[in-house]
């Protein structure tokens, strides 16, 4: 518990923006599998959010702080990408209403999980990670 204690102490608000990323990923993910058998599901853009949660534990538990926000940045970057790109038709027919005319509540989700994830994963390149130490 203590060492827990310490490992947050020395954290600055930049590390609870990447957690809120890590977050907001998982939301995605979970997002992504409502609407799977949707139009706008891309497995590019599930593999990148994948690699961003694993990577993300990955470089905290072997104290690599420092390459985690470039890691969000990439990734989260990749996946919006792939979505956006996969999701193209999906509003096309939305928006001529062809089979359906309205979009799902899967794709909503989805939508707002990849805006806060990227906007989430750009902010974290900019905050400190560690507190600075004052002599």
């Amino acid at each position: 518990m203590e060492k827990m204690k310490e490992f947050f102490n020395s954290k600055s608000y930049g590390f609870y923006v990447i957690l809120l990323t890590v977050l907001f990923t998982l939301f995605t993910i979970i997002a992504f599998f409502i609407g799977n058998k949707e139009g706008y599901v891309s497995w590019g853009s599930f593999a990148f959010m994948l690699i961003l949660i694993v990577g993300d534990i990955l470089l905290i538990a072997f104290k690599q702080d420092n390459y985690v926000p470039a890691l969000n940045f990439v990734c989260s970057l990749f996946a919006c990408g792939f979505f956006i790109n996969a999701c193209y038709s999906y509003i096309a027919t939305v928006m001529t209403g062809i089979d359906i005319e309205t979009f799902s509540v899967g794709f909503i989700l989805s939508a707002i999980g990849n805006i806060f994830m990227l906007v989430l994963s750009i902010a974290s390149v900019f905050t400190p990670l560690k507190k600075k130490e004052l002599n």
